[in-house]
């Protein structure tokens, strides 16, 4: 996540509330989220070792924010009080 500062909090607190909603949303389906998660991480990492740049949780977290709302198309995302 980086250094211990207010964007590694918020980066932290998106992770923690994005990554619960999804777990909720594969209820009986726990090996195809695994799946997801592996497989990303997985193609984020090769990714990261051919073009020799460091592997960032942000993309993580930009997958999982995707995932959640491509799932959730009628809700809306807020971000700092903010839709």
């Amino acid at each position: 996540f980086g250094r211990f500062d207010l964007g590694f909090i918020c980066n932290l607190a998106f992770y923690v509330i994005y990554q619960s909603k999804l777990e909720d949303q594969f209820v009986g389906r726990i090996a195809d989220y695994v799946m997801m998660l592996l497989f990303t991480c997985t193609i984020m990492t090769a990714v990261a070792y051919f073009l020799q740049i460091p592997l960032l949780s942000n993309a993580v977290l930009i997958m999982l924010l995707w995932v959640w709302c491509r799932t959730n198309e009628d809700l809306h995302t807020i971000f700092l009080g903010m839709q």
